[in-house]
């Protein structure tokens, strides 16, 4: 399952909209693209997924950054016309998701494990982790 984790940290001030009656803060929206796992087939329809939540509160994961792949590593291409998605190409899912800060997130993503458990299969032992 991959996700776009929106960060809304920052802003920027016009006096110019200000005085105009406009809005004057202007968020700078960014984000980071999260491998949580893999989900079962049976529950590839998102109505299947009761215990699903789409929230705006803070978030908290554990995991680490990866190196994504080069985008013409891969043999199948992806289709996201179709909803076609083979592999994890970086480049093209921030262009799907149309992220405003994609030059940075087509490089890294952050894998979430379970590091309470110790599953050592999906952390990489040189990578650091983030709390």
């Amino acid at each position: 399952m991959i996700n776009p984790l929106y960060c809304y940290e920052g802003g920027k001030l016009s006096f110019k909209n200000a005085f105009q009656k406009k809005d004057p803060v202007n968020i700078d929206r960014a984000a980071i693209i999260i491998n949580r796992g893999w989900i079962p087939a049976y529950l590839k329809d998102r109505r299947s997924r009761g215990n699903e939540i789409h929230t705006t509160k803070l978030l908290k994961f554990r995991g680490t950054f990866r190196k994504g792949k080069n985008i013409h590593d891969y043999k199948v291409p992806n289709n996201p016309d179709n909803n076609e998605w083979h592999n994890l190409a970086l480049e093209d899912i921030a262009l799907y998701w149309d992220l405003p800060n994609f030059d940075e997130c087509k490089h890294y993503y952050f894998h979430v494990c379970d590091i309470q458990t110790g599953d050592a299969a999906d952390v990489d032992e040189d990578a650091p982790t983030f709390p």
